[in-house]
């Protein structure tokens, strides 16, 4: 997928943490990714991520509410989705909006970065999801 600036910090034992936890990488490089996860896996033809661990992580019926992300957000395996105007929206989000959004029936991939190095971090992600990214929609899902 010709990504190569990538830092990801190991955590207790060695290990990296599977939810992505200090992992570091480029706007563009996020956005390869969203179009890995939207093409189920399959990248330049070629299959990188099995279709079936692609259907398992949006499958709805493996999440639970949660009060993080959007309104009404359901969460399992580090995803979100949610529902904004109708369409539905998977996403992946970090600390102080990181965010890769995938709205499947606009055909649409939004990838955001922020300051992660903030304590109000939380809030900032909040600011965008409720003000910015509705304005990203409008403009951007035809």
């Amino acid at each position: 997928m010709n990504i190569n600036l990538v830092n990801w910090e190991k955590r207790n034992k060695g290990y990296y943490d599977g939810s992505g936890l200090g992992l570091k990488m480029l706007p563009i490089d996020l956005m390869k990714i969203g179009q890995l996860l939207e093409k189920d896996g399959t990248w330049n033809g070629e299959e990188i991520v099995s279709e079936k661990w692609i259907e398992k992580l949006f499958n709805e019926n493996d999440k639970s509410n949660t009060e993080w992300g959007l309104e009404n957000s359901k969460h399992g395996f580090c995803w979100y989705e949610s529902e904004f105007r109708g369409n539905k929206i998977d996403y992946g989000m970090g600390y102080a909006g990181q965010f890769i959004i995938m709205i499947p029936n606009k055909e649409l991939i939004i990838v955001t970065t922020h300051n992660h190095d903030t304590p109000n971090g939380i809030e900032q992600q909040m600011k965008f999801l409720n003000r910015k990214l509705p304005k990203l929609i409008e403009k951007y899902g035809n």
